[in-house]
Order: structure tokens, then sequence, then C-alpha cells
């Protein structure tokens, strides 16, 4: 039969067996450190320090897209599916946070290209015009518009461009949807000096005149890392929303835009964590947290200090 292992090989197995495990967790450790992305709801929470107040599940494109109710607007074409569940989660959170009525204005964004901000700040403003709020959804991203192609495949014009430099009246400029009670002010002609138009205080002054004949504004903005244009519209604004697009966003990045908003005095009221992949337990977590929750976490008062983006 077998003897007894020698205690010198019995030694080399234990070092073998921890040094194996050291080395798993330092490539775990060296792997989050190359990609610092942001993956679940509780990351997002911690490293920003701002409540996620949607967590939108992956939709895997197929077939053409079709202007007003395709694939990019699932909360119209979708209604009972969990795409368009997570835009009523939304909804509601973000009327829980500080009132029904005190949030009219809302603006979209998110701190790099890329992270999905057109795509929710159109099914977030379709889903409140369902509700039967009168709805205007402002793109007023005029470096790279993209809410008219969503909605009618074309970028139409005039548009916001063209309002802000007096050619065009926000009659002749926006235009009604297939989606009952909302309503678009596309952005129009590409402006040679967009964040100059935007720093005029004809956009604040158009905002307040749109909030006599609408019962909720959607703004879609530039990204706040881009470009300085959010920051810009920032303050004519009630409430923010910053998009992070799960396992893509960079966390610095995304504390870093959290930063500049708050400096602007907009400080984020929440984050919709985008792109979650199905089975990841971000959705499903998600799905029965209960809003009590948010209230412990600080989210409908005073938010937590966002971490340090040097850190």
């Amino acid at each position: 039969g077998a003897g007894p292992v020698p205690s010198q090989t019995l030694k080399h197995i234990i070092l073998g067996v921890f040094g194996g495990l050291a080395a798993g967790v330092a490539l775990a450790f060296a792997l989050n450190y190359l990609d610092p992305s942001l993956r679940t709801i509780d990351q997002v929470e911690q490293r920003t320090g701002i409540g996620v107040v949607a967590s939108v599940p992956l939709i895997k494109k197929k077939g053409p897209s079709l202007g007003g109710a395709g694939i990019n607007l699932p909360s119209v074409s979708d209604r009972r599916g969990v795409v368009a569940e997570a835009f009523r989660t939304m909804r509601a959170t973000l009327a829980m946070i500080s009132g029904r009525d005190k949030n009219r204005v809302f603006l979209v964004t998110s701190a790099i290209p890329g992270e999905g901000k057109t795509f929710t700040s159109s099914n977030f403003a379709a889903t409140l015009a369902q509700q039967g709020f009168r709805t205007l959804l402002i793109d007023a991203d005029l470096r790279k518009p993209s809410v008219s192609k969503l909605f009618f495949n074309d970028n139409l014009k005039p548009g916001l461009s063209e309002v802000l430099m007096g050619s065009a009246s926000l009659s002749e400029a926006i235009v009604p949807t297939k989606v009952e009670h909302l309503y678009i002010l596309p952005a129009g002609g590409i402006a040679p000096n967009p964040s100059e138009l935007l720093a005029q205080e004809q956009f604040g002054q158009m905002v307040n005149k749109l909030k006599d004949e609408y019962d909720r504004i959607v703004i879609d903005s530039s990204p706040v890392l881009a470009v300085r244009d959010p920051l810009l519209l920032a303050k004519s604004v009630d409430a923010c929303c910053l998009i992070v697009r799960a396992g893509r966003s960079p966390s610095k990045a995304s504390v870093q835009a959290i930063r500049l908003l708050a400096e602007a005095d907009t400080p984020a009221s929440g984050v919709v964590l985008n792109s979650v992949r199905h089975g990841n337990s971000a959705y499903y977590a998600y799905a029965y947290r209960t809003y009590g929750t948010y209230g412990a976490k600080g989210v409908y008062g005073e938010t937590a200090a966002p971490a340090d983006p040097s850190a």
C-alpha cells in the first residue's frame, strides 16, 4: 500500500495550492484594474454615491429599425417586455425622488459617447407620454444628433439650432411623433458653434416658455466629458440622469462626469445602468428591490459625496 506522504512533499503541495490561489486573486485584481468598468448596481452606487434608477437589459438587435416603433423604442413596440418595464421603473423612481410635479425638465447625458443616452432619453420620453403627460423630447446634442433619426429615419430641419439662431420658430421646428402625447424638437442643422448657441440665455428662456405648453421635457445632450455643452444646459433643468453602460463605461469617467454636473449645480438625480446582460444578477436583483432601500441610502435627500475621481 501507499505509505505516508513525506512532510517535504506535503509542504510543496500546500504551498502550490496557496500559491495558485494567490496567483488567481492577483490576476483578478489585475483584470479589475485593467478593466475598471462598472458592471453591477452595487458597483455603480458604491463608486459614484448616486442611486440607480433603472437597470435596462441588453437588447440583441435583429431586423430593420422602423422609425418610431422599431427595436430602438421597445417601450413602444414591446410594452409588456422587460425593457419597457425598466423605463417605467425609471419614470416611477424619478417621480418619487422629489415629488411628482417638482421634476418636470430632465437632462439625460453620459460620461463618454456610446453609452446609450439617446436610446434612454427616447424611451424615457415615450414612457412619460404613455402616462398621459404631454411630453417634449429635445435633441440638444448639436454635434452628433440622433433623436429624429431614431423616430423618423431622417435628421429633420429646422430644429433647435435654427430656433436658437432665430431663423425658425418653435412651432415650425417641433414635430409630433407616432407616440400619442410625444413631440420632438430635433437638433436641426449642424451648427458651427454649438457651445456658444447653448450658452446664450435663449435656451433657458425657451425651456421656460415650453414648460407652459408641455407637462414634461426631456433633453438629450452631448456626453459630459466630450464637450461642455451639457454643463451649459444644466441650469435649465430640474433633474439629471447619467447613463452608465454595464461592463463598458470606465469607472473614473462616470465619477468625473458626476463631479462636473455637481459643480454645475445640477447634481445627478440617478444613474441608469444600461445594456445589462440577461442573466446578470444586476437586472434581476433590481427587479426585486423595494423603493424603501433608496431612502436608507439617502437618494431622496442628500446623496453621499462622489468618490475622488483621482482615486
